[in-house]
């Protein structure tokens, strides 16, 4: 321990970069990792995470990938794996919510243009948002279980994300059926 220690002192001066908190050290060799070797950033981990999975069905695997492509990397990559927090997560799904906010600006628009810039952007539904965090917390509970990275909390597990309301089907009954029919509204859908 001594000697990852005294390692790591010697590498940051000889790279000349700024030594770790005494909390860092502290964490890492609480975790069992090699204290010299610096956390890889989420970006990193993630990729290596999915290509580490050849047992994934291929739908699973391209949804992974497109979580991972479309927000997990572009909000999070370059945060260091040991130095993810959970407010960092949720300020990634609501960056989430204020592009969904501008897709639906751009679609009300009186602009052709404006409109037209949004054209096959899709509103990232709640269910969905639920579907990315599972994502990231599959990933970060593999980080936890693995002794060579040093990371002991899942972050994403307290990431706060509101519930996804469950939509009742509506029951299409015949009386329902011929008032729609008529041209009128069907009570209750």
């Amino acid at each position: 321990m001594e000697v990852q220690i005294a390692d790591l002192i010697q590498n940051a001066l000889k790279a000349r970069t700024p030594f770790p908190s005494v909390e860092e050290v502290r964490q890492r060799l609480g975790t069992g990792a090699d204290v010299r070797k610096e956390a890889p950033t989420v970006g990193v981990f993630l990729k290596s995470w999915l290509a580490a999975k050849p047992d994934l069905a291929e739908g699973t695997r391209t949804s992974y990938a497109g979580h991972i492509r479309k927000y997990l990397v572009p909000q999070l990559g370059k945060i260091r794996l040991d130095r993810l927090k959970s407010s960092q997560v949720e300020a990634m799904f609501e960056w989430i919510e204020a592009n969904n906010e501008q897709i639906l600006e751009a679609r009300e628009s009186e602009d052709a243009k404006v409109r037209a810039s949004v054209q096959g952007q899709r509103v990232v539904s709640l269910s969905t948002k639920q579907r990315i965090r599972a994502t990231l917390r599959s990933a970060l509970s593999d980080a936890v279980r693995s002794p060579e990275d040093p990371v002991n909390v899942n972050v994403a597990s307290y990431a706060r994300l509101p519930s996804c309301p469950r939509k009742r089907p509506l029951v299409l009954t015949p009386g329902r059926v011929e008032r729609w029919e008529k041209g009128g509204t069907v009570p209750g859908g």
